[in-house]
């Protein structure tokens, strides 16, 4: 039986599920953790009472009560009901969206590269796309390494995103540099067998790095600062349902919270920030960025009536997607898809944000 195989019957088993969660989920031992220290602001029978509610109203396990350490936080019935499980969104909501559409094409940066471009959706270019360790400049056009390094020798840009074609958070992701001295990966010269070596086990595409807009780019130089934002088709219209930025931090080149970027909050009407950033693996928050000492309460993108236009034609665009978390780079003139998710995670939101029941009108079966 197959890896996936498995993870999909451990899915969709109770009892394999919250088992094997609580064993290996690092944030739900940690919140626990907290828990049974007794450092917590509510007493033991209002615990008790607010497990017995999210229990009775979502029918599942409430572990996700330590996940996102609700025992600290002041919360009404309905915010608290607000968060939820990922057992529920993962086996029941996400299919629901989804049933009858084929999302094969959806795991792959190469298929939904072509999508985009047919779709007219603007987004990177690729440069190169490499399956089995052969290197195609288009579908058809097989090059050879000499051939890409002098493409990019030639490109005006400096840096490159080498990405896993089924990656995701950000895992496998490497960059090759240009300085004046030639091509590096890691600090060490590219050569034909150090590209090899890093692309021999899985398919990649390679992608010029793209330039944000100043404002984005102030927040953290480091990495290219992206919009996560859920669209969904409500009452005969696409409407834009959540917006957080995704920020990376110690220097890393991506914003993916599983790599250790941070998120915050934008009022979906203006753009607006609020007041803290938010990890989703550590429980930790920001008022501003640790690196760049960016504040983040009350700052507000720039032309954000804009974006938001630009962003709901997307979302017409492929109508074939009812829901979509968009992952948006802001640049000079334009904003850039850099993917799509279907099945995106709910817990880097909830971490951010707070309960998405509401936001995002999940109903329990």
């Amino acid at each position: 039986m197959r890896k996936s195989d498995i993870r999909e019957k451990i899915k969709k088993s109770r009892i394999l599920y919250f088992t094997y969660k609580k064993i290996t989920d690092r944030d739900y031992l940690r919140g626990y953790k907290e828990y049974l220290s007794g450092h917590n602001l509510k007493s033991k029978e209002t615990i008790r009472k607010e497990i017995s509610l999210i229990k009775k109203y979502w029918n599942c396990d409430p572990m996700h009560y330590y996940r996102y350490r609700l025992f600290e936080k002041e919360l009404s019935y309905d915010e608290l009901l607000d968060y939820v499980p990922s057992y529920y969104f993962y086996n029941y909501y996400n299919p629901g969206i989804y049933d009858n559409i084929d999302l094969s094409d959806t795991y792959s940066k190469i298929s939904m590269h072509n999508y985009f471009i047919k779709k007219k959706i603007e987004t990177p270019a690729h440069i190169a796309i490499i399956r089995k360790g052969i290197i195609y400049e288009n579908s058809n056009n097989k090059i050879i390494f000499e051939e890409l390094a002098g493409k990019l020798l030639k490109s005006n840009n400096r840096l490159f995103f080498v990405k896993p074609d089924k990656g995701r958070g950000g895992k496998g992701i490497f960059t090759i540099e240009k300085s004046d001295n030639g091509l590096y990966i890691d600090g060490k010269a590219l050569n034909e067998k150090l590209f090899m070596d890093k692309i021999k086990y899985k398919d990649f595409v390679l992608q010029e790095g793209i330039s944000q807009r100043i404002d984005i780019k102030k927040i953290n130089p480091s990495s290219v600062n992206t919009l996560r934002v859920i669209t969904q088709y409500f009452k005969n219209c696409y409407k834009i349902s959540v917006v957080v930025l995704r920020i990376g931090r110690n220097n890393a080149f991506v914003d993916n919270s599983a790599q250790g970027g941070i998120s915050v909050n934008l009022d979906i009407e203006n753009g607006r920030f609020s007041k803290y950033a938010y990890t989703e693996h550590t429980n930790e928050r920001f008022e501003k960025h640790p690196d760049t000492n960016f504040i983040f309460e009350g700052y507000v993108i720039n032309d954000w009536d804009k974006i938001k236009l630009c962003i709901l034609d997307f979302a017409n665009k492929a109508f074939e997607f009812p829901e979509v978390a968009w992952d948006i780079a802001i640049l000079d003139d334009k904003i850039s898809v850099i993917e799509i998710n279907t099945y995106y995670g709910i817990e880097h939101l909830q971490c951010c944000i707070g309960g998405m029941r509401r936001r995002l009108n999940v109903k329990p079966n």
